[in-house]
């Protein structure tokens, strides 16, 4: 290989994948195993030392470059940063491009290696070396290696020193290495020589492109206790790593979801951001899931921490939606008043109601005469003592009929007749075809002087 060539790489990055529509995701910058890598050359000559430029992943700066990411590069002047290609036929080659963006322009250089067939074991090669310039675009701007035109000179690797000058005119590729009999060898594409930035990615070779992106991360969090009471304080911890080793003084935003969907934390209206060491103290007053957000760096995505819930004790709310947050009452069931089935008790004006369970007085024996009943005593409204009262029982003469004899009473007027066959006037009695003692009502005031009426 060519000794002054700076291959640049990533420690710790990881090998390239392939991805969907057939590009390969370079995660970094090193594309271990794979034919196409990135170096960084001297722009004067091949054997000259190159100074190391500053590079980053960063977010491609405009629309049409591939993927999301693209490798930033803030190259030294007189070094050109770029791709190189490792071909098995120079001229068979379909391509070996890269896509530029230069806002600026850029000044560049491009080198063609191959060895003849009679130096396989010696350090004797021919090299190909061609100017690049690129206006300045605010696009993106693809540059072919093996469409540029090379001035050759045949150069010992180990001493720098040349061996055989080359033509006085630049020769195509496919037009010198024919006639010399090359077969494979190296390409290269790199710009940064006048020192202005640019933009690289996209380095394709053949039929394959491969897509520089960012190295994926991995961030976590953790609560110091998943249950405590409202406004209580604990501790939130954290980490970021890529490739399996930690994110130097990494941070992270706070956010949190309470009533299903997701905001940044804020503590007295200042948003909660983890800094280094990723811990930082919260209290919350609800239940609330938290979760750390860890925003993308050169080199490195962006990721989001597995939520972690804090239940608050005596919240209902199951951090499930606005609506799931309340606690819901019960309907409140009112039993009613007065029952549909139950049975009237009676005029509001009675003072006192009739017992539903009373029963009537069972009808008297055909054999025997009927007696009246003695009605219970009530308290009077207003007592007159000039009234005598009827005998509490009245003997009927016998008769066929159960129709009761009059008694008269002590004045010698004849007493009211009783009528058995009326009704007592409470719900429960019915009308009988032979007489039954009649039941008094509370509504009914016992009889305290004779009726003055002649009986019919």
């Amino acid at each position: 290989m060519v000794a002054s060539v700076a291959v640049v790489g990533s420690p710790g990055a990881l090998p390239a994948a392939q991805a969907a529509g057939g590009d390969i995701v370079v995660r970094g910058l090193s594309l271990p195993g794979s034919p196409v890598g990135l170096s960084t050359l001297a722009c004067a000559h091949l054997n000259a030392t190159p100074s190391a430029p500053g590079l980053m992943i960063d977010r491609n700066p405009a629309s049409g470059g591939h993927g999301s990411r693209s490798l930033a590069v803030a190259p030294s002047a007189g070094s050109a940063t770029g791709a190189l290609f490792t071909v098995g036929d120079l001229v068979g080659t379909a391509r070996a491009t890269v896509s530029v963006h230069a806002p600026q322009g850029a000044s560049g250089v491009a080198y063609a290696v191959y060895q003849e067939q009679v130096d396989r074991h010696s350090q004797h090669v021919w090299v190909g070396r061609a100017d690049l310039a690129l206006p300045a675009s605010a696009g993106w701007q693809v540059v072919d290696a093996r469409a540029q035109s090379f001035r050759w000179a045949k150069i010992d690797l180990r001493t720098g020193a040349q061996l055989v000058p080359g033509a006085a005119t630049a020769l195509p590729l496919g037009t010198f290495a024919g006639a010399s009999g090359g077969a494979g060898g190296y390409l290269s594409v790199g710009f940064g020589c006048d020192g202005r930035p640019f933009s690289l990615d996209a380095l394709s070779l053949g039929g394959a492109t491969y897509d520089l992106e960012g190295v994926p991360s991995v961030t976590t969090v953790s609560a110091s206790a998943t249950e405590v009471d409202a406004g209580t304080p604990l501790t939130l911890s954290g980490s970021v790593s890529a490739a399996g080793r930690p994110v130097p003084a990494a941070t992270a935003v706070v956010e949190e979801r309470v009533d299903g969907a997701w905001t940044q934390a804020t503590q007295d209206g200042v948003p909660l951001v983890a800094g280094p060491g990723l811990s930082i103290e919260v209290a919350p007053e609800r239940t609330t899931t938290y979760r750390y957000r860890f925003a993308d760096r050169p080199g490195i995505e962006e990721s989001t921490s597995a939520p972690v819930t804090v239940t608050v004790r005596g919240d209902q709310g199951k951090d499930q939606g606005k609506d799931q947050g309340k606690a819901k009452k019960a309907p409140k069931t009112v039993a009613p008043a007065v029952s549909p089935m139950a049975e009237p008790t009676g005029s509001p004006e009675e003072p006192t109601a009739v017992a539903p369970t009373q029963e009537p007085a069972p009808a008297p024996s055909t054999s025997e005469p009927a007696e009246q009943a003695t009605p219970p005593a009530a308290p009077p409204e207003k007592p007159k003592p000039e009234p005598t009262p009827p005998p509490e029982t009245t003997k009927p003469e016998p008769a066929p009929t159960p129709k009761p004899t009059p008694t008269p009473t002590p004045s010698e007027e004849p007493a009211p007749r009783p009528a058995p066959e009326k009704a007592s006037g409470t719900p429960s009695e019915k009308p009988s075809e032979k007489p039954a003692q009649r039941v008094a009502t509370p509504s009914e005031q016992p009889a305290r002087e004779p009726s003055s009426a002649p009986a019919p």
